[in-house]
């Protein structure tokens, strides 16, 4: 019974990816979002004269590492707890939430796979920031250390949970 309900959250995400492939022009107009965004924080910070600021010392002073590095943060964050509920709105408007809760896939499952689907769309937008942030702007994460790492896990963790609150209060609304 745990087997099919793992199953099921794998053919959820494969049908989330066709879907996304399908749209290419909102999938790479999402993805340009995220990339324009970082070069208008760019353009602001160039307004301060300096890459190198001393208020940013203590984090290593590269005022587009600080960027990049809170870029990363707030969109992986966010990309899980908001795909969660923009998936299941999606699935509102399309009229294939009612299907989708007649089969006998537990509510918990469709959450769990949407989640999955959001932190794999987080991991995609957290590759191609640092890609455009090493390629573009010459950027080292040398001054990251593990606390970074535990702080930014532990935090995407907070989201899931939120997204699948927020996501489970729209099923609930919903019925």
């Amino acid at each position: 019974m745990m087997v099919d309900e793992i199953r099921k959250v794998g053919v959820f995400i494969k049908r989330d990816f066709r879907i996304l492939f399908t749209y290419r022009l909102a999938f790479s107009t999402a993805f340009l979002g995220i990339i324009f965004n970082l070069f208008y924080l760019v353009l602001f910070g160039s307004m301060f004269g300096s890459r190198e600021l001393s208020a940013l010392l203590p984090y290593g002073g590269d005022f587009i590492s600080y960027i990049l590095v809170g870029s990363i943060g707030w969109g992986f964050m966010w990309s899980i707890m908001g795909m969660t509920s923009s998936s299941l709105r999606s699935e509102m408007m399309m009229g294939t939430m009612e299907s989708i809760l007649l089969t006998s896939t537990k509510i918990s499952t469709i959450m769990l796979a949407y989640t999955i689907f959001g932190c794999i769309f987080g991991l995609l937008s957290i590759g191609i920031l640092i890609s455009v942030g090493f390629l573009c702007f010459g950027v080292s994460f040398g001054t990251a250390t593990i606390h970074t790492f535990i702080i930014m896990f532990l935090s995407a963790l907070l989201m899931m949970g939120f997204g699948m609150i927020f996501g489970g209060l729209t099923i609930w609304v919903k019925n």
